[in-house]
């Protein structure tokens, strides 16, 4: 694409599709040049039998779905249907800000656009699939864009309850607020709604649906849903055949932190069974897709984002490149627990953009074995923890600088963090790191490990950790043990000070630790390093900010540790 808005595209390839395009997706950018759209195409090994788009929920509920989503794609490309998975205008990795105008009518827009790329690409009707407020955008997309099977799971049907839902957890103890700047909005677990898009949003009612191109629709219900009977019947008097399925296991799919949600293998095999029966059983050519997939910011912006593949893991990352660099240096971004590359709350897709405007290069990577990024042999699923991240920071280092980006310098919140301070301890080519939150006193491995000696901070003694983890005394003991005898373990090796880690990370590059207030890793320094907490206040090296929650969640302050990283960034690479 060019800053006209015309396509332009790279030269396009055949590659023959292996088993990373199958499992993680291929990256494409696709839609309008003015507002460009990212997803992963997952492809099929034989003929396309039929298409797909998964429609995501919104906001946190995209990040527990996350996983399921993927799973989904990819038992779908190996039944034959090729499958995209993409993220709408303002969200993930696409174009926008939460804060643009019309946010309701452009995700219904982004549907439409993925369905338009999907028939354009293997010149088949297209399925679609929407979980939440992606069943809600999927059926609102179908006034314009005729669809030839719907899966709505567990939809949203009206918006002002939709909106109750959000606000209720603000009761629970999840941050869904207003921003007190911005009278009207809400912030639900970190993710920004406009006053407008809340009046949009409190405004949708899919019972007053008039117009459907749907041939047929499954529902996909928890058991004794309300909403989903009320969308069966508003279907049925726009003349779409449909049936209502309840199955279990979506509560715990969506109704839990991210990190907890279980994915449910039969509500996804029953998906996959009823799109496959609809697949006409005749191979059709696919389309050739450009050689990359690299989005080109609308002008007057000046820097290009390009979708990467790292190592021959194939670590997935995004690399965001300002055409007029302050230097040639390059910061890292890292998954935050299980969520992916996009940050908490899309936080570091906001932060590598708002760099690029100041000639800041940047890359958002996934770890092995996160996010859209494979394993390395033997290592633990779902592991929030890696010990491998130790060797995918040293390929990406290679990598970047192989591209004429140094130095390196990491970024990370909480797990993100911790890894990035373990690969500067193991010189694995950072040349400074920024550690939000970090749980520095977190052990992940078992007691004794191979693994738990490979770590920054030295390893605690297997019985000492065991007590203190595992044991009913232990852990009483460790909330009330004064901070002499937490020194007395150190200094006999025992128990080593939450801060060693850190000061082995900063034995070879410069460390910023930034905490909130009341963080859990900062109460922790306090009560076991009080005196070398005090000499990193002192020195710098480590801010306290009022406010600030454990997963980065609320936007302001959100901004002010930006605005902190940023310096020291700057700092280092200019």
């Amino acid at each position: 694409m060019n800053r006209s808005g015309a396509e332009v595209s790279p030269p396009a390839t055949d590659l023959s599709v292996g088993e990373s395009s199958i499992h993680f997706g291929r990256p494409v950018v696709f839609g309008d040049a003015a507002r460009p759209l990212a997803g992963r195409l997952h492809e099929t090994a034989g003929p396309v039998l039929g298409a797909a788009v998964l429609c995501n929920p919104w906001g946190y509920e995209e990040n527990c779905s996350f996983a399921t989503y993927q799973l989904l794609a990819r038992r779908l490309a190996e039944s034959g249907i090729e499958t995209l998975r993409f993220d709408y205008d303002g969200c993930g990795n696409s174009w926008g800000d939460s804060s643009d105008p019309q946010r309701l009518a452009r995700w219904v827009a982004s549907c439409g656009q993925a369905i338009a790329f999907m028939s354009s690409r293997t010149g088949r009707p297209v399925n679609v699939v929407g979980l939440r407020m992606g069943a809600a955008l999927a059926a609102l997309a179908s006034a314009r864009y005729n669809i030839d099977g719907a899966v709505f799971w567990d939809p949203v049907v009206n918006g002002r309850r939709y909106l109750r839902a959000l606000r209720a957890m603000t009761m629970m103890g999840v941050d869904a607020a207003p921003d007190p700047t911005n009278p009207g909005s809400l912030v639900a677990i970190g993710h920004f709604l406009s006053p407008a898009t809340v009046d949009e949003i409190g405004r949708l009612d899919l019972q007053t649906l008039v117009e459907c191109r749907i041939g047929s629709a499954l529902i996909v219900s928890r058991p004794g849903a309300a909403e989903p009977k009320r969308l069966l019947k508003a279907l049925a008097t726009c003349g779409v055949a449909g049936s209502l399925e309840e199955h279990p296991g979506t509560d715990k799919l969506m109704d839990c932190a991210a990190e907890q949600s279980v994915i449910p293998h039969d509500i996804v095999e029953r998906i996959v069974a009823w799109l496959r029966e609809r697949s006409s059983g005749n191979a059709l050519r696919k389309a050739l897709l450009p050689a990359s997939a690299t989005l080109l910011a609308p002008a007057p912006h000046a820097w290009t984002e390009e979708h990467v593949s790292i190592g021959p893991l194939g670590l997935a990352g995004v690399l965001t490149m300002p055409q007029h660099k302050l230097s040639a240096g390059v910061v890292v971004m890292v998954n935050n627990g299980v969520a992916r590359s996009i940050g908490p709350a899309r936080a570091w897709v906001e932060w590598a953009r708002t760099w690029a405007a100041l000639g800041i290069s940047s890359l958002r990577l996934d770890l092995s074995g996160l996010g859209d990024s494979g394993s390395h042999p033997l290592q633990r699923a779902n592991d929030q923890y890696p010990i491998q991240a130790i060797a995918d920071f040293e390929a990406v280092a290679e990598e970047l600088h192989r591209r004429g980006l140094t130095p390196v310098v990491a970024v990370g919140l909480c797990s993100g963090a911790f890894l990035s301070l373990d690969a500067a301890a193991a010189r694995a080519g950072l040349s400074g790191v920024v550690a939000i939150n970090s749980q520095l006193f977190h052990l992940p491995d078992p007691p004794g490990s191979a693994d738990r000696l490979r770590r920054a901070a030295p390893p605690t003694h297997p019985w000492v950790q065991y007590f203190f983890e595992n044991t009913r005394a232990g852990r009483l003991l460790a909330r009330h043990l004064p901070y002499a005898a937490w020194w007395l373990l150190d200094l006999l090796r025992l128990q080593p000070s939450p801060l060693r880690g850190a000061e082995a990370a900063a034995r070879h590059a410069p460390v910023l630790l930034i905490y909130g207030k009341d963080n859990l890793g900062l109460t922790r320094l306090r009560q076991r390093a009080r005196s070398a907490l005090r000499q990193w206040q002192d020195d710098g090296r480590l801010l306290v900010m009022e406010g600030l929650d454990h997963s980065m969640f609320a936007p302001q302050i959100r901004t002010m540790v930006e605005k902190h990283t940023r310096t020291f960034l700057l700092r280092l690479l200019k």
